[in-house]
């Protein structure tokens, strides 16, 4: 296994772990508020901390099973080197940005240069993303034809076995060209098909 896929597993671990310190900072907060008798719950900078809770534990898991599958991948070495960057893009912004967005005023500009900026690079996420499982399904694609071909050819080398055996058997036992021949042989006493009449000769 490559350098590249023990680091994003590695990292990928290391996310999930972050998440779950996210998590218990959430369950704080619900109970400071509850203290306090506000509505936090429903309020739109909640709502963003448990979105970074959620997709910061999806990126993590993503990370891992990204580098348990790069060994099936047909691209390049640098082409996985970009890919985990942009998969690095999605886990930075949907956990780090989301959570800079729970400190700042919704109507701000700089919220709206973090959610542009979300955007661009969830975007360098899905490429990824998108181009990893192209390169899966091709490999998949790829045995499932080789698969088949190595049947058919098991298929045909069978049968042209059969019928080389079918050659040492004796000429009763053959199968129906050898009957035929043996036939036509018969009535015209000849033991080869060539001293036969052209109409006569097996196909």
């Amino acid at each position: 296994m490559s350098r590249l896929s023990l680091f994003h597993m590695a990292f990928g671990f290391l996310v999930i772990v972050l998440a779950a310190c996210l998590g218990i900072f959430l369950v704080r907060q619900v109970e400071v508020y509850e203290e306090s008798r506000q509505n936090l719950l429903s309020s739109w900078s909640f709502l963003l901390l448990k979105s970074s809770h959620g997709h910061t534990n999806l990126f993590g898991i993503l990370h891992i099973l990204f580098g348990l599958t790069l060994p099936y991948s047909f691209f390049s070495t640098k082409i996985k080197y970009y890919q985990g960057l942009g998969l690095l893009c999605g886990t930075f912004s949907m956990g780090v940005l989301m959570i800079l967005r729970y400190f700042i005023n919704p109507l701000s500009f700089t919220e709206q240069f973090i959610k542009a900026l979300l955007g661009v690079l969830l975007s360098f996420a899905l490429i990824s993303l998108g181009s990893h499982s192209y390169s899966l399904f091709y490999k998949v694609l790829k045995r499932i034809m080789a698969t088949c071909q190595k049947a058919k050819f098991t298929q045909i080398s069978r049968k042209f076995w059969a019928q080389l055996r079918s050659r040492s058997l004796p000429l009763a036992h053959r199968p129906k060209i050898g009957v035929q021949f043996r036939e036509i042989s018969v009535k015209y006493g000849c033991k080869r098909s060539r001293s036969l009449p052209l109409a006569h000769r097996p196909k």
